[in-house]
């Protein structure tokens, strides 16, 4: 409209939108349930790693009373052989025996001595390890003390197989990267569906 002054002056306009869906062929209730699957699936490969951590820990462990162990056996066959060793060099110079019996005492001494020396390496093997799986800190500080387990299974294969079936974590994984296939697969289907939307309008006319 055209004032005396020459301005125009133009009418307020109003307008509203709005647009809500009711229906996607259930893309929504698919990628829920995706992420449902794929937050279970990461539980389940923590835990998995928090038990191969304590499994480490537990080798290691086990590797070292094993080999303290044995450097507590192998230096009693290290003594053994040297006291024979000994009656065999006396029984030589009294000319009850000959070279050959104290050389077979010798070269067994070496050889008790070499496996010495491999079961010292395996035992610093294992605090190596204990250091790398606890930390510098508490690995340095840890010095194993018990008895080496003796365990035995009770019960058949075929009920171990079952359990395995149910409480594996690398099968569980498995099982839910085929239900999350699955579930985008139906989602990718779920395109081709017609979708419902619900709208509204309003506003000022010119």
């Amino acid at each position: 409209m055209l004032t005396a002054s020459g301005s125009n002056e133009v009418a307020p306009v109003g307008y509203v939108y709005g647009s809500y869906n009711l229906f996607n062929g259930f893309q929504d209730t698919y990628k829920k349930n995706i992420l449902y699957l794929e937050v279970e699936k990461a539980e389940v490969e923590l835990r998995q790693q928090e038990l191969l951590a304590g499994l480490e820990v537990e080798k290691y462990f086990h590797d070292f009373l094993y080999s303290k162990a044995s450097i507590i056996l192998k230096n009693k066959d290290i003594e053994i052989n040297s006291s024979l060793e000994k009656i065999a060099s006396t029984r030589r110079h009294a000319g009850l025996g000959s070279d050959a019996d104290i050389m077979e005492f010798l070269l067994r001494g070496s050889m008790l001595n070499t496996d010495m020396i491999q079961l010292e390496q395996n035992l610093e093997e294992a605090r190596i390890g204990l250091r790398k799986t606890l930390g510098a800190e508490i690995g340095s500080k840890v010095e194993p003390v018990g008895e080496l387990q003796h365990q035995h299974l009770a019960g058949d294969l075929a009920s171990y197989l079952q359990i395995l079936n149910s409480s594996n974590p690398v099968i569980s994984m498995g099982a839910h990267d085929v239900a999350v296939s699955e579930l985008e697969a139906q989602s990718w289907r779920a395109k081709w569906l017609p979708r419902v939307e619900f709208e509204t309008r309003a506003g000022f006319l010119e």
